[in-house]
């Protein structure tokens, strides 16, 4: 009999517990943009703007994320960052993720010549998230081609380290 009572119990809370977890909707993850940001010296800085909206009737919290990023479809950049943002319930909130890149990883693209207006890349990311019955992980998967702005070009840097070779002579 107690055998029993302890079956109906466990099984009581899977239900319970399953019920509880079937309350919670994937929050929508969509890419509104993406830029290169900033440049120096190691690397440059690319952002995505992307938009969480959180469906569900409870605040979701974005704990951190990681991602994997590929250039012309060679393995570029990898990482994460734990960043704590929280996605009121029922709205959509944006967020910036950074992504970084080093002037050394930029050698087998240039190799492959990109055409610098239209480079491809793609993002698989995943957001790890807070909700009220655990952690919840949301892929995020973005292709798109990125323009490398004027400023940035390598040909731009060139000009300005000729200029004042050229202002000499």
């Amino acid at each position: 009999m107690i055998k029993r009572l302890q079956l109906c119990m466990i099984i009581v809370s899977l239900v319970a517990f399953s019920g509880c977890a079937s309350l919670v909707k994937t929050p929508q993850v969509s890419v509104r943009s993406s830029n290169i940001v900033s440049i120096d010296t190691s690397g440059f800085d690319i952002e995505l703007l992307v938009g969480v909206e959180n469906r569900n009737m409870f605040d979701v919290s974005l704990l951190s994320y990681t991602y994997d990023l590929q250039v012309m479809s060679v393995p570029f950049s990898s990482g994460g960052l734990q960043k704590g943002v929280v996605f009121p319930a029922g709205q959509t909130v944006d967020v910036r993720l950074p992504f970084r890149v080093h002037h050394s990883d930029l050698l087998g693209i240039f190799k492959r010549r990109p055409d610098l207006d239209h480079v491809p890349y793609s993002v698989d990311a995943r957001l790890n998230l807070d909700t009220p019955v655990g952690e919840l992980i949301v892929p995020l998967k973005k292709s798109d081609t990125v323009s490398v702005p004027a400023a940035y070009r390598p040909g731009t840097y060139l000009k300005r380290l000729l200029q004042p070779l050229k202002e000499m002579l």
